[in-house]
């Protein structure tokens, strides 16, 4: 079940929200999860239907875009080691200082609302969220971040 997601932990050196989303959509392209249509798809959606949360003191972002850009269906999960800033969801003017980003390429179209309705649920649990903020970039650490997911049912 380990395919179902692609992470990078700690990641260094993602500067904006730009840069986050053009580098997760170029690794699920890269692995050829994704269409090439991918990437300008989900920078365009992010920049009229913002997926920035503030919960307590961590703030996360669930881009995501249609179906039509998807291959195989993915959920591509980083931890920054610096916060980015998003739109706040429902805002164009309020940002969120992002530590983790969702990125979802679902290729069932009925996939999205059961996984933000997961996702959504699994973000109340903040002893869950510090521990995936706090896993290394390992072996270890992808092998857990999956576990985590999993036992919190985001399973696509």
């Amino acid at each position: 079940m380990e395919n179902m997601y692609l992470t990078d932990l700690q990641k260094k050196d993602i500067n904006s929200r730009e840069e986050a989303l053009t580098y997760l959509a170029d690794r699920l392209y890269t692995n050829g999860d994704v269409k090439g249509s991918f990437k300008e798809a989900i920078i365009d959606r992010e920049n009229h239907f913002a997926t920035g949360l503030a919960l307590n003191q961590l703030g996360v972002a669930i881009p995501h875009t249609d179906n039509i850009h998807v291959n195989h269906s993915k959920i591509a999960v980083m931890t920054l080691q610096e916060p980015v800033e998003f739109y706040q969801m429902g805002s164009t003017t309020e940002t969120v200082s992002v530590s983790m980003i969702f990125m979802l390429a679902l290729k069932d179209a009925h996939g999205h609302l059961d996984t933000l309705q997961k996702l959504m649920t699994f973000f109340q649990d903040q002893e869950a969220l510090k521990a995936l903020l706090d896993l290394e970039d390992s072996d270890e650490g992808h092998v857990a971040a999956a576990q985590l997911l999993q036992e919190h049912q985001i399973i696509i």
